[in-house]
This record gives C-alpha cells, structure tokens and sequence, in this order.
C-alpha cells in the first residue's frame, strides 16, 4: 500500500546538545526549527568542536525555515568541511538531500551519521526510517523506529514512521496498536510537548484511516 505523504517534521535539524524541546515552528517542511539535540541514549552528546561550525548549522537552519534551502545546503557543506565527522551537520545534510528527493544520497549520510554517533544519535535514525518507509523498504524502516521507541518509549515523534511502515506494507492491526500505544502517550503529555505530541497523532490517525 503506498501513502501519500509530506515530508513530516520529525526529520530533525539540530543544532546544540542540551535540552531537547520537542516543539516545531515549522510544520512538515524536511528541515523544523528545533535547535536542541534528541538523542537514544540520554548520556550521549554531540557537542560541536568549532563555534564557526555550530553557528553555520544555525544559520543553515534558519535560511531552512524561511524556504532558501539552496542556502542551507551551501551552509552546511561549509559547516561539514570544518567538522566533517560531526553525525548533527551530516544527518542534516541528509534531511536537504530528502528536500531534494535525493533519498538514495540520504540513505548514505544518515547511515554515516548513525556509525559516527555508534548509533546513538536519534534524529538519523528517525530520518532514516522514514526514507526507508518512502522507497517500500518496510521491514528496515520498522526495525529501526522499534530501536528508537526500545530507548526512548515516550517520545511521541518516533511512532509516526512506524505507524507509516505498518500501514504502508499491509499491517493495519499492528499500525492501530502503534497509534492506540501513540494515544496513551500523548494523553500523559503537558505544555508545549503536548501540542507536538498531538500533532503527531493526528497526522498518524490519518495515516491508520487509509487501511481497508
């Protein structure tokens, strides 16, 4: 079963490594305005080593939101050449190149960002998922959103390309039990989070309507 989708906000670009808000001012466009790093593994941090690198990917991310994504690539390829094992630019070098419908470039840089993370940095793995989910590859999309939820069960952000993989290939009881799992997580939420949290179930509630 093949679903039209946009591209959903939780290809994340970031920037900094403390706290992790999960609110987007930039709703399903490739690239949102959320600055802070989510990570799998809560001890994990991906700290920039040059400032100069750290405030391009900044600069990448606001030319993003204002739509000059010709500018947030160019932005990042410079931020990639003073940190180029840094697993934040790459994987936001990859969220460009799903912009540009460059999905097998994309499947390349998120997978190097996951090695160079050792697979800790969670925004790769979700971007990741979510291209595998766009080209049919069903069974590696969901394995991956499962690695994610097994570190980080709470975040409402990774079900919604697990639930795009099940329904997607055919499994519409385990995406129902996706979004009812999605539901009570949500409905736990508060404040900001809970506004994101509830954008996510609406956008896989319609995702789970397409089953027959």
């Amino acid at each position: 079963m093949k679903i039209k989708t946009k591209h959903i906000a939780f290809i994340l670009l970031l920037s900094s490594c403390r706290n992790a808000p999960n609110n987007t001012d930039n709703d399903y466009f490739t690239i949102p305005a959320n600055e802070s790093t989510h990570k799998v593994d809560s001890k994990a941090e991906f700290e920039f080593q040059s400032l100069d690198a750290k405030n391009l990917n900044t600069k990448a991310i606001r030319f993003a939101q204002n739509g000059n994504v010709a500018k947030a690539d160019a932005l990042l390829k410079e931020a990639n050449e003073l940190e180029p094992n840094n697993p934040v630019i790459i994987s936001n070098i990859a969220n460009v190149e799903v912009h540009n419908s460059n999905l097998e470039k994309s499947i390349e840089l998120y997978n190097q960002s996951i090695k160079l993370s050792d697979s800790l940095y969670y925004p790769a793995i979700v971007g990741l998922a979510l291209v595998y989910a766009k080209t049919a590859e069903y069974d590696k999309s969901i394995s991956l959103s499962q690695f994610a939820i097994k570190k980080d069960a709470n975040n409402p952000d990774l079900y919604y390309n697990l639930i795009l993989a099940q329904v997607s290939s055919g499994a519409c009881s385990s995406g129902e039990n996706s979004l009812n799992k999605l539901k009570q997580i949500v409905g736990n939420l508060k404040g900001k989070k809970k506004s994101q949290g509830e954008y996510v179930l609406n956008a896989s509630s319609q995702i789970v309507l397409t089953c027959e």
